[in-house]
């Protein structure tokens, strides 16, 4: 049976699905630059808005965000399901 032309996933190997994966390895990579970009400025920014004494109990908080993000993406995307 002939397939529809432009129907390779980006494991058969062509070409349009090498530049699919390298287009999605760069803006993933990106992406983790910009995260990890949000995350030190947010850190200056808390010790920046905040007395001293309460930049860990905000920073704490923060923490924890981050953590349970973290967590329902890792849920959401890398666990199976079933």
């Amino acid at each position: 049976m002939v397939e529809p032309a432009g129907s390779e996933s980006p494991s058969d190997g062509g070409i349009s699905g090498l530049i699919r994966t390298g287009l999605l390895g760069t803006l993933l990579l990106l992406i983790l630059l910009a995260t990890l970009q949000l995350y030190f400025t947010v850190q200056e920014v808390i010790r920046y808005w905040f007395a001293d004494e309460y930049v860990p109990v905000f920073n704490a908080v923060f923490f924890i965000i981050v953590i349970i993000g973290a967590l329902l993406l890792i849920r959401a995307y890398l666990l199976p399901r079933g």
